[in-house]
């Protein structure tokens, strides 16, 4: 597969290609002389929760500027990032940072894929959750048999306001009863 390498906007010296892959052919020691093409290796950074990015160390006049491998590919490829967008992974996997799976776009289409690809921990996924379908199911059934809140929040060791949001419809919308 042949690889396509265009220069990073901004950033002299340093190219993205379309596999993912961010290159530079700026001097080793800073200070001049024969350079040639090598490849810059990313480093994972904490993003979010559990999330991580890969990040790279550019230079420019002196100064570290640390970006996304995403960022510089969509910018050296598509653009700058247009205002009130961010990068996008079609496939939700940060180290995926090829063209073809990357994009502009909103957040909320961002965290839509995220849910699409099975990406939010909510419900039993959620690492705090003490309660699963089952037991929502049964809370459920128990509110429409006129069962306190009271009662349930400590039949199943939870807070009041978690039983009222479940009656409400605002968290475990998915269960039915």
């Amino acid at each position: 597969m042949k690889r396509t390498i265009k220069p990073i906007p901004d950033f002299p010296g340093y190219f993205a290609g379309d596999d993912g892959t961010i290159w530079t052919n700026r001097p080793i020691n800073g200070r001049g002389g024969p350079s040639r093409m090598r490849r810059k290796h990313p480093t994972k950074r904490r993003h979010g929760v559990s999330g991580f990015r890969l990040e790279v160390c550019l230079m420019r006049d002196g100064d570290r500027y640390y970006r996304t491998v995403a960022r510089l590919v969509l910018e050296a490829f598509i653009g700058p990032r247009p205002p009130g967008m961010q990068a996008c992974h079609r496939d939700d996997r940060p180290d995926n940072n090829r063209l073809k799976n990357l994009r502009w776009d909103t957040p909320k289409s961002n965290a839509a894929d995220r849910d699409r690809n099975g990406g939010t921990h909510c419900g039993e996924k959620h690492h705090f959750s003490r309660l699963n379908a089952v037991k929502v199911k049964r809370i459920k059934l128990a509110l429409r048999g006129g069962l306190s809140k009271h009662t349930l929040a400590k039949r199943y060791d939870v807070h009041y306001g978690t039983i009222a949001r479940i009656e409400s419809g605002q968290t475990w919308k998915a269960v039915k009863p």
